[in-house]
């Protein structure tokens, strides 16, 4: 009896203690009161801006879905959106010295492309939705624009394969 024993219990020893299951989804925190020399892969080191979401996001290349996990409260960073980042909705904030606009879009078109050799081209974004935000002042403390597009254009897709739904880029109202 003690020798069959002895013969099971390594095997049992072996497949005792579970693997850590892979993460389900990438997370990146994003916080008012992060700073965006974290990494934000927890809620103790948020980073701040969507700026900063997006190249930490370059940076890890995940091969899992995304969650981009933004606190309430107030930002102080301009909101951008670019190449095909749909249907953000953007309110609530207060942007107080702040980059020229307080919403920005942009893409890489043909002209895009053509004057920067390597560089893929892009399709705009569409559906995003910038409503009731505090729009205070840039950084110099000066006057603020609610939003801007780069190429401009409030119907572009980007070209032949850019679908944009039948969607503007960007709606905006009640922003004072």
């Amino acid at each position: 009896m003690s020798r069959l024993l002895t013969l099971f219990l390594p095997v049992f020893l072996v497949f005792a203690a579970p693997a850590a299951a892979a993460p389900a989804v990438f997370t990146v925190h994003m916080s008012p009161s992060g700073a965006d020399t974290n990494d934000g892969l927890t809620a103790a080191t948020a980073v701040r801006t969507l700026t900063r979401v997006q190249q930490v996001l370059v940076a890890a290349r995940p091969a899992i879905d995304v969650e981009v996990r933004i606190n309430q409260g107030s930002y102080t960073a301009p909101q951008t959106t670019r190449n095909d980042s749909n249907d953000n909705d953007i309110y609530a904030n207060t942007f107080e010295r702040t980059g020229t606009a307080a919403y920005s879009e942009w893409f890489c078109d043909a002209a895009c492309v053509a004057a920067n050799p390597g560089h893929g081209r892009e399709c705009a974004s569409h559906g995003n939705v910038c409503h009731e935000n505090a729009v205070v002042s840039s950084y110099s403390g000066g006057t603020l624009s609610t939003w801007t597009l780069s190429p401009p254009g409030i119907d572009l897709t980007g070209g032949a394969g850019c679908d944009n739904d039948a969607q503007k880029r960007l709606r905006t109202y009640g922003n004072t």
